[in-house]
């Protein structure tokens, strides 16, 4: 607690009458009163924790023999939402591995599953802001320029909503599977507005500890390996080939292998950018081993869109690099191409069945034109599916086919908020995709090499993830509906990055306004 100037200088005013017994019970009673404040500030929170505690041990003691895990779980998840609050750049932390495929699911809410990003995201965001109103700290926020096509998403997405209210086909219902859509609605809201969140609390956790960004990077690597060789020792434990998680969504231990195939991406990508610009050759030689373990763990997921994230990543990545490279990469795939086209042989006996997405792509624009300029709304796309969809007979059950989604992102949005939302998710990728290469181009310095990583990065996951959300909508977001939901969590890894660059990019033009050196 700071002293106030009086106390620091050891200057009382006298006593009205200059007795010095009253001047000294004065200062004690003073000092008293300060020893009192400094106490209670050091000890409330404390004795609140002690006595939480105790109220905690007291009504689920009972119950600890019956359910200890998730006694246990919430004990610990209680102690670190605590310090996330209190220490915001371990918040961001914890945000990005409850990102991951490693996070268990909090808890079940009938069909939607909560996870613990799900909370500590919005919870930062609160603490962030409850900081600013108070004037607590500082923080650094995106620009505009970077963050207003998905602000135009979200105001789009608000009229759409408010419009198909008024608009709405009577021969569609308000209900799906006998819940009101109203629920939906306010999830798929809620579902475009989390990008926005993490973008901001990643700016502003950046904006106390920077060096948190590296931590983290560091972190998805070590992540990306741990789920690497997971899926290796389990794809060679159950004998799997080309065919065993064609028709499941297979689940290791509690981890779905669609996101684990999300974090491998991603450190892929890490690990590749720090491979090409490595300055000693055992460095290469380890973040090329990691990229083999990376890519050898995709490609056993048979995650099908994820190869193709990776390959146009990692495409793009080398080109903005070095686009001699990219020729030499070139000349030596074309020895190769026997060999690629007798695998896509193979492939396209397994996924002969993937024909009926032209179907669904079709049901798509379908739905589009019965609302062309802005669309069914957030959360609406699986009612109006259900009744203009023709899929065959044996696929309209989405409940056990999991269909009722237009397994195209564009597509998607289009049929959520029309062509004017296409043309801003477009435009955040061209914007993403700028800041990414300006960032690239002007850190040549070798003390800048991280931001030439993130720029190199960030380019590759941009342009990777509209190529693999072309056949799946599930790379910048999951389709907005309740049975989507638990896949929000893998996707916030990407706009984690997207936040990283956003930071950098806001400290370049702060410092650039004030005619500094970048810091």
């Amino acid at each position: 607690m700071q002293i106030s100037d009086t106390l620091q200088n050891n200057a009382f005013p006298p006593s009205p009458g200059g007795n010095v017994t009253d001047e000294l019970k004065r200062r004690r009673m003073y000092y008293r009163l300060l020893h009192f404040r400094r106490s209670f500030r050091f000890w409330w929170f404390r004795v609140l924790i002690v006595v939480l505690g105790t109220l905690a041990a007291v009504i689920l003691g009972p119950y600890f023999l019956t359910f200890p895990k998730e006694i246990i779980g919430g004990a610990a998840g209680i102690v670190l939402f605590f310090w996330a609050i209190r220490r915001l750049d371990f918040g961001l932390w914890l945000v990005a591995i409850c990102s991951t495929a490693f996070s268990p699911k909090l808890i079940s809410l009938k069909s939607v599953d909560v996870y613990p990003v799900d909370v500590l995201a919005p919870l930062l965001l609160f603490a962030v802001l409850w900081a600013v109103v108070f004037r607590v700290r500082k923080f650094v926020w995106p620009s505009f320029w970077t963050i207003w096509p998905w602000l135009g998403i979200l105001v789009l997405a608000v009229i759409s909503e408010i419009m198909i209210q008024v608009t709405w086909i009577p021969l569609v219902p308000h209900k799906l599977n006998s819940t009101p859509l109203i629920y939906s609605e306010i999830l798929a809201l809620g579902m475009y507005s989390f990008p926005l969140i993490i973008i901001l609390v990643t700016c502003a956790c950046l904006s106390i500890n920077e060096r948190m960004m590296q931590v983290i990077l560091k972190t998805f690597l070590w992540l990306g390996a741990a789920a690497a060789l997971l899926i290796d020792y389990e794809f060679r434990r159950i004998g799997a080939d080309l065919y065993t998680f064609r028709y499941t969504e297979p689940v290791i231990i509690y981890m779905s292998l669609r996101a684990l195939a999300q974090i491998m991406g991603l450190a892929a990508m890490i690990a590749y950018a720090r491979l090409l610009l490595a300055d000693r050759w055992k460095t290469r030689l380890g973040y090329g081993f990691l990229l083999v373990l990376y890519l050898a763990g995709i490609y056993f997921t048979l995650e099908n869109s994820w190869w193709v994230e990776i390959v146009v990543a990692l495409v793009v990545i080398t080109f903005m690099f070095s686009k001699r490279l990219f020729l030499g990469f070139c000349l030596m795939c074309l020895p190769l191409i026997p060999l690629i086209k007798a695998e896509l042989t193979k492939l396209s006996t397994v996924k002969s069945v993937d024909a009926y997405r032209l179907i669904i792509w079709q049901d798509a624009l379908r739905i589009w034109s019965k609302r062309p300029i802005l669309g069914v709304g957030p959360g609406n796309f699986w009612s109006y599916d259900q009744v203009f969809t023709h899929l065959p007979v044996l696929l309209r059950n989405f409940d056990t086919t999991g269909l009722g989604v237009a397994h195209n992102g564009m597509l998607q949005v289009l049929g959520e908020l029309g062509p004017l939302g296409d043309i801003c998710l477009l435009a955040f990728v061209a914007v993403v995709f700028i800041t990414g290469r300006d960032l690239y181009l002007r850190s040549k310095t070798p003390e800048r090499r991280d931001d030439r990583i993130l720029g190199l990065v960030c380019m590759g996951l941009i342009f990777g993830s509209l190529a693999g959300d072309f056949f799946s909508g599930s790379f910048f977001l999951p389709p907005r509906q309740i049975g989507s939901f638990k896949d929000m969590p893998q996707v916030l890894t990407t706009w984690i990055m997207f936040g990283f660059l956003f930071y950098r990019d806001k400290i370049w033009r702060l410092t650039h306004k004030n005619g500094e050196e970048e810091l």
